[in-house]
């Protein structure tokens, strides 16, 4: 059995006490005692090893609960957000594309009409 060296805060009756390492050992050479090895190293290992003050209390636990639930739904509607985001860059990207497809053609038009026209006034 593995006991840890340092000290801790028993609630007793409503009073904090200390619970030293020599008490905890006491404790299981009394129940090694009176109910075995086996026994004792089970009920020992029942018994938190942390101090009371670092253990997490149903209500610690429901509101990390809480946090993770709000923090989600902050999640949700961010991912809603984007979802709008992509959708309106989306659009204007199209139609960037369209007017650059559209300048394309106008640019490729009038280049055709002037060399049509220097083919023209050079041959005839």
């Amino acid at each position: 059995m593995i006991l840890t060296l340092e000290p801790r805060l028993l609630l007793w009756h409503g009073h904090h006490m200390a619970v030293s390492e020599t008490q905890r050992h006491d404790l299981y050479n009394r129940l090694n005692e009176l109910l075995g090895s086996e026994s004792a190293d089970t009920l020992m290992a029942y018994l938190p090893t942390e101090p009371a003050s670092s253990l997490a209390r149903k209500a610690d636990v429901t509101e990390v609960g809480e946090r993770v639930s709000s923090l989600t739904a902050r999640l949700d509607r961010l991912e809603d957000r984007f979802s709008h985001m992509e959708v309106v860059v989306t659009g204007r990207i199209d139609e960037v594309n369209r007017r650059l497809d559209r300048l394309f053609l106008t640019l490729a038009a009038g280049l055709i009409a002037v060399v049509a026209t220097m083919f023209a006034n050079f041959f005839l």
